[in-house]
């Protein structure tokens, strides 16, 4: 079962944040679409964080790896729109990892909560945060 749910997140990452990430536009554009995915994905916050689901308990010992390999696919395209933008490698990899920080975050937040509004407010900021030459 856990494996079914680790391919299909896989599979709807490939689908569905690569290539928002790839598309056209700059890089406020191609993430703004990366969130509104991710949005649905989530249902707005309604939904679990599957990355954290995968890594607790002894589910992390057998899904470790492919969780890392699917975290850091999306780490590294992010990172490449702000490299494209204009950041450097480093700083754009920082802000890839802000990026799953702020969106698995607030998942766990919101659920716990039981309040999608952190989940929202992350994603409607996100883009913006990510592309500002400010920090």
């Amino acid at each position: 079962m856990v494996e079914t749910v680790l391919d299909y997140l896989e599979r709807w990452s490939r689908e569905n944040i690569l290539p928002a990430l790839q598309g056209e536009g700059d890089a406020l554009t191609k993430l703004t679409r990366m969130c509104l995915r991710l949005n649905e994905l989530y249902e707005g916050g309604e939904q679990p964080c599957l990355f954290a689901i995968l890594q607790l308990g002894s589910a992390r010992d057998v899904f470790h790896a492919k969780v890392k390999v699917l975290l850091q696919a999306w780490i590294d395209a992010i990172a490449n729109v702000l490299v494209e933008s204009g950041l450097k490698e480093e700083l754009a990899l920082q802000r890839g990892e802000d990026a799953a920080i702020a969106i698995q975050g607030s998942l766990i937040l919101s659920l716990g909560l039981d309040d999608p509004a952190p989940f929202k407010r992350a994603i409607a900021q996100l883009p913006t945060q990510l592309t500002s030459h400010d920090f």
